[in-house]
Protein backbone atom coordinates (compact mmCIF):
# COMPACT_ATOMS: atom_id res chain seq x y z
CA UNK A 1 0.00 0.00 0.00
CA UNK A 2 2.82 2.40 0.87
CA UNK A 3 4.48 1.68 -2.48
CA UNK A 4 1.25 2.50 -4.30
CA UNK A 5 0.92 5.81 -2.44
CA UNK A 6 4.54 6.69 -3.12
CA UNK A 7 4.24 5.87 -6.82
CA UNK A 8 1.05 7.93 -7.09
CA UNK A 9 2.68 10.90 -5.35
CA UNK A 10 5.68 10.76 -7.67
CA UNK A 11 3.55 10.55 -10.81
CA UNK A 12 1.37 13.45 -9.68
CA UNK A 13 4.46 15.51 -8.94
CA UNK A 14 5.91 14.90 -12.41
CA UNK A 15 2.58 15.73 -14.05
CA UNK A 16 2.40 18.98 -12.09
CA UNK A 17 5.67 20.26 -13.56
CA UNK A 18 7.99 19.45 -10.69
CA UNK A 19 11.58 20.67 -10.64
CA UNK A 20 14.69 18.93 -9.33
CA UNK A 21 17.35 21.09 -7.72
CA UNK A 22 20.93 20.23 -8.68
CA UNK A 23 23.00 22.00 -6.03
CA UNK A 24 26.51 23.21 -6.90
CA UNK A 25 25.97 22.15 -10.51
CA UNK A 26 25.88 23.97 -13.81
CA UNK A 27 25.24 22.98 -17.40
CA UNK A 28 26.16 26.28 -19.03
CA UNK A 29 26.98 29.76 -17.85
CA UNK A 30 25.03 32.96 -18.53
CA UNK A 31 25.75 34.29 -22.03
CA UNK A 32 25.60 38.06 -21.69
CA UNK A 33 23.87 39.63 -24.69
CA UNK A 34 22.32 36.33 -25.78
CA UNK A 35 20.37 35.22 -22.71
CA UNK A 36 17.66 37.03 -20.77
CA UNK A 37 18.28 37.50 -17.02
CA UNK A 38 15.42 36.84 -14.61
CA UNK A 39 14.67 38.44 -11.25
CA UNK A 40 14.56 35.11 -9.43
CA UNK A 41 14.39 31.35 -9.94
CA UNK A 42 10.57 31.21 -9.75
CA UNK A 43 10.19 33.78 -12.54
CA UNK A 44 12.65 31.85 -14.71
CA UNK A 45 10.87 28.54 -14.01
CA UNK A 46 7.55 30.09 -15.11
CA UNK A 47 9.16 31.32 -18.35
CA UNK A 48 10.78 27.92 -18.88
CA UNK A 49 7.43 26.11 -18.49
CA UNK A 50 6.12 28.11 -21.47
CA UNK A 51 9.17 27.35 -23.64
CA UNK A 52 9.29 23.86 -25.19
CA UNK A 53 13.05 24.17 -25.89
CA UNK A 54 13.83 25.02 -22.24
CA UNK A 55 15.15 22.19 -20.09
CA UNK A 56 15.99 24.02 -16.90
CA UNK A 57 17.06 27.13 -15.04
CA UNK A 58 20.55 28.16 -14.02
CA UNK A 59 21.38 30.27 -10.98
CA UNK A 60 24.79 31.90 -10.67
CA UNK A 61 25.17 33.04 -7.07
CA UNK A 62 26.88 36.28 -8.05
CA UNK A 63 24.62 39.34 -8.51
CA UNK A 64 23.41 40.20 -12.01
CA UNK A 65 24.79 43.47 -13.37
CA UNK A 66 24.10 45.02 -16.77
CA UNK A 67 27.84 45.41 -17.27
CA UNK A 68 30.94 44.83 -15.12
CA UNK A 69 31.25 47.43 -12.37
CA UNK A 70 27.58 48.48 -12.54
CA UNK A 71 25.30 48.34 -9.53
CA UNK A 72 23.62 44.94 -9.08
CA UNK A 73 20.11 44.69 -10.57
CA UNK A 74 19.30 41.26 -9.08
CA UNK A 75 20.71 39.32 -6.13
CA UNK A 76 21.73 36.43 -8.42
CA UNK A 77 22.16 35.84 -12.14
CA UNK A 78 19.25 33.60 -13.16
CA UNK A 79 18.72 32.33 -16.72
CA UNK A 80 17.05 29.57 -18.75
CA UNK A 81 19.01 26.54 -19.97
CA UNK A 82 18.11 24.85 -23.24
CA UNK A 83 17.12 21.17 -23.31
CA UNK A 84 20.19 20.23 -25.38
CA UNK A 85 22.51 21.64 -22.69
CA UNK A 86 20.71 19.59 -20.01
CA UNK A 87 21.46 16.41 -21.97
CA UNK A 88 25.23 17.02 -21.59
CA UNK A 89 27.26 16.09 -18.52
CA UNK A 90 26.90 18.76 -15.80
CA UNK A 91 29.90 20.37 -14.14
CA UNK A 92 30.35 20.98 -10.41
CA UNK A 93 30.90 24.45 -8.99
CA UNK A 94 30.10 26.06 -5.64
CA UNK A 95 28.94 29.15 -7.52
CA UNK A 96 25.97 27.61 -9.34
CA UNK A 97 22.68 25.83 -8.72
CA UNK A 98 20.60 24.33 -11.50
CA UNK A 99 16.94 23.42 -11.58
CA UNK A 100 15.87 20.85 -14.17
CA UNK A 101 12.46 19.53 -15.14
CA UNK A 102 11.95 16.16 -13.44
Amino acid sequence: MKLLLLTTAILLGVAAGEWCKKGNTYYTYFHRGQAHPYKDVEEAKAACEEDAACGGVGEDKIPYREFPGAAPLYDHTVYKISEDKIQKQPKRSWRYNSYVKC
